[in-house]
């Protein structure tokens, strides 16, 4: 890629592992369960092969193509635990290996399935084996789980590098409780050899449903205060004899509270436990009930019980807000910071206690009252319209009413008198606060250990974090609005802004209060740069009707902030698609991007490695058309090695980093195409910075923010024109008086070509290259080799 500078006088040229039960590892010899039930595994001592070796019932491998060089997955005739045969994972070099089965029946709820395996191992160690999936110590490794809320959930059992023998892996776990936007999927069991070598055998797989008996904890999720509480739940479909049972209820692992009853027989019977309440959190509460004769547990229960602490706070307002008397062009103004108070006392404790409050700012008391903690529920107003500029601190002080301290909470607002800055866009440029801005940002960076001034430094102006959208199903919580504001205080403190992403479950659920009150906690905070959402449209997790309700609420929240949208919507009536033949040509007749929904549209352009046989770097069609809008866009280059990509085998070991030399074209191409800024995929690099060349990005990164103003100063049209090649593309500009040639090789072979400007050029230098070039008329020529 080359700058060159021009003027008439010169030229100058981006599993969640969740242990839900018991697990543990025995010996061989221990006694079958007394309770029969349906195996719901396949083929579970793996008697049965197809003629590629594979166990028959629908089990598969990972990678589906195996290098037999590498690993193989087979029924090995020669070893077993039972019957003739066992399934065999023999790797002969370092590498993931699993066999697979899923079931085509979905769980429900409250489901408790007891699993079991019989496992021989003779792992080789993997010296210096130091990733994060390293099970070097316990190689043989079982993944029983279902997806649920988005996310994969597993318990995992693991076993030793080198067994005995065989050993047996066992877990008891209950499908728990859900709302009615979860999702369960399908049950997965998965054996893993995980990067390691070395010789792995599995046998008699069980996996059985008991479902003949069930406790019912609805509701999902209940919060209790400190101290001593009651559980209700109900035992159903019980068939069992009418033998002594006990109930336990364990809070996370420890077992809080035990009763023994007798049933009933009925078809349901409501039972109750009291327990203490001693840790103040979330906690997974457990229900088993256990027969008191053979101390086995016939079935099992959760749900998620939340211990309040006695008092708890949290501004029902953003902390950082302009009062009404300020001069803003924002109109989100307000006029006091609201408080809201929950204490959890027993009543008549309750009705003994106040809260005493005091607001002061630089070490002076603004502030102080005193009110009587009447209720459990309060909203506490404090006027801010005569406030200054400044940091303040509310404290909140919970005490009887002889002075005795139970609780003492703080909590911190900032008044501002203008907003901190405000985007817009004239002629397809971005503005920050009326001039120029061209922004270059990196992926889910919110995770990152370093300091955000390095990104900073380089040249980057804002970073993303998915920590702000959850997945699917999450509720957005008042934790994770605090650790937001941390996250985005230690941004602003390095120089850095943020793109706020969108919460996905409440634009799933079209919830408009829930998606008001959370871009209302961030919206007016220093590193709040705009607003993001990513492809929930395009995968059906949020219909179109909830898009619109989501752009209501920021334009009302936040009328000066810009939307940006990384999202398609299916064209289900092409006969009344709106848009033109060459719009089409973006993304063809199935995808329309919706851009009613937002300012500034948002793609991805991962271009390497280029398919095998070619090194031409071909411009995708969203961008040579400019999507199918006509908004301004910002192209996601490439900084990953298409880490998702696995399979086949050739085209995974074919992952790679962009070299140096293609981080700089394709970012180059982006912007002669028209980017108005780039926003870099992904994050991967930490951990990898070398292989990654997070040196070279950073240095390129600085190098085109200091050429921003000339990128987003007027194009001169028509600009240069190329007769020798269609494979370097080119723009020209034309800042104070100089003209500005940028011009990328989209190919390896050395070219050199004559380029035709529309004026006669005095003079031609590089930039960054410290070297000119002799124009001839009303051009010149140069060399170009790799992606120059």
């Amino acid at each position: 890629m080359k700058t060159l500078s021009i003027s008439m006088l010169r030229l100058s040229v981006l599993c969640t592992a969740i242990v839900l039960g018991n697990v543990t590892s025995v010996r061989a010899n221990e006694k079958p369960p007394a309770r029969e039930m349906v195996n719901l595994m396949p083929n579970s001592s793996f008697e049965e092969a197809n003629p590629n070796g594979i166990p028959k019932g629908g089990w598969w491998p990972w990678p589906a193509k195996l290098d037999p060089n590498v690993a193989k997955v087979f029924v090995d005739n020669t070893v077993a635990h039972s019957g003739k045969s066992s399934v065999k994972i023999e790797v002969k070099k370092k590498a993931n290996v699993s066999l697979i089965y899923t079931s085509v029946k979905p769980l429900n709820q409250g489901d408790t399935l007891q699993f079991s395996i019989f496992y021989k191992s003779n792992r080789k160690r993997v010296d210096g084996q130091r990733d994060a999936n390293d099970y070097s110590s316990n190689p043989s490794l079982v993944k029983l789980g279902y997806h649920f809320r988005g996310a994969y959930v597993a318990i995992i059992l693991n076993g030793k590098p080198v067994s005995d023998g065989w050993e047996k892996l066992e877990a008891t776990f209950v499908v728990p409780p859900h709302h009615e936007n979860d999702n369960f999927n399908e049950l997965t069991l998965k054996m893993l050899m995980q990067g390691g070598m070395g010789d792995l055998w599995w046998d008699d797989v069980v996996v059985k449903k008991l479902n003949r008996y069930s406790v019912n904890l609805a509701p999902y999720g209940e919060t209790v205060p400190l101290g001593k509480n009651t559980l209700d739940f109900v035992m159903e479909n019980y068939t069992g004899a009418k033998e002594p049972l006990r109930c336990e209820l364990s809070l996370g692992d420890k077992v809080v509270a035990k009763k023994s009853f007798t049933p009933t027989g009925e078809k349901k019977q409501t039972l109750t436990i009291d327990y203490i309440a001693e840790t103040v959190g979330k906690h997974t509460g457990s229900i088993s009930i256990i027969a008191e004769k053979d101390n086995e547990v016939i079935v099992t229960g959760q749900k998620r019980i939340t211990i309040a602490d006695k008092l708890e706070t949290s501004v029902l307002v953003p902390t950082y807000v302009w009062p009404v008397s300020g001069e803003s062009a924002g109109k989100f103004k307000v006029d006091a910071i609201v408080q809201k108070i929950k204490i959890s006392l027993p009543p008549e404790q309750l009705a003994q206690s106040e809260l005493h409050i005091t607001v002061t700012s630089d070490g002076k008391e603004i502030k102080a009252q005193t009110i009587p903690a009447a209720k459990p529920e309060i909203s506490y107003r404090f006027p801010v319209q005569d406030l200054p500029p400044g940091d303040y601190v509310m404290e909140i002080i919970l005490r009887t009413k002889n002075g005795k301290l139970l609780r003492r909470k703080k909590e911190i607002f900032h008044i501002m008198d203008r907003p901190q800055s405000v985007l817009s866009i004239k002629d397809g440029v971005i503005l920050r606060d009326g001039k120029p801005f061209f922004p270059i940002g990196m992926y889910g960076m919110g995770t990152y250990n370093g300091t955000y001034k390095e990104f900073a430094d380089a040249g980057f102006n804002f970073v993303h974090s998915y920590a702000f959208s959850g997945h699917f199903g999450d509720e957005a919580t008042l934790a994770s609005e605090r650790s937001g504001i941390a996250l985005m205080d230690r941004m602003a403190r390095d120089g850095m802004l943020i793109l706020m992403e969108t919460p996905r479950f409440k634009l799933k659920k079209g919830d408009v209060d829930g998606l008001k009150s959370w871009y209302q906690a961030f919206s007016n905070h220093p590193a709040c740069l705009s607003y993001y959402e990513e492809e929930s449209f395009i995968h059906g997790h949020a219909s179109y009707e909830n898009g619109q309700k989501w752009l209501a609420v920021l334009r009302e929240v936040h009328p000066e902030g810009l939307i940006l949208l990384a999202d398609w919507l299916h064209v289900k009536d092409k006969a009344k698609d709106p848009r033109t033949p060459d719009q089409k040509k973006a993304y063809g007749d199935g995808l329309r991007f919706p851009e009613e929904l937002c300012d500034v549209g948002v793609d991805y352009w991962y271009p390497f490695p280029p398919p095998e046989g070619t090194t031409e770097i071909v411009i995708p069609g969203w961008l040579k058309h400019h999507m199918d809008t006509t908004k301004p866009i910002i192209v996601v280059p490439q900084s990953n090695k298409r880490h998702w990509i696995s399979s086949p085998p050739k085209r995974a070991k074919r992952q790679r980093w962009p070299a140096p030399e293609e981080y700089r074209v394709q970012a180059y191409l982006s912007v002669i195409h028209g980017s108005v800024g780039l926003f870099y995929f992904g994050h991967h690099f930490v951990g990898q910075e070398k292989e990654a060349n997070w040196e070279e990005l950073k240095a390129l990164t600085r190098e085109i923010q200091d050429l921003s103003p000339i990128i987003l100063s007027p194009t001169v049209e028509p600009g240069a024109k190329i007769p020798a090649t269609d494979k370097i593309d080119t723009m020209l500009k034309n800042y104070r008086g100089d003209y500005y040639l940028f011009a990328a090789y989209r190919d390896v072979p050395e070219v050199n070509p004559t380029i035709t400007l529309p004026f006669t050029p005095a003079a031609v230098e590089v930039v960054n290259e410290n070297r000119k070039i002799a124009p001839t008329g009303n051009g010149f020529q140069d060399t170009f080799d790799r992606y120059a």
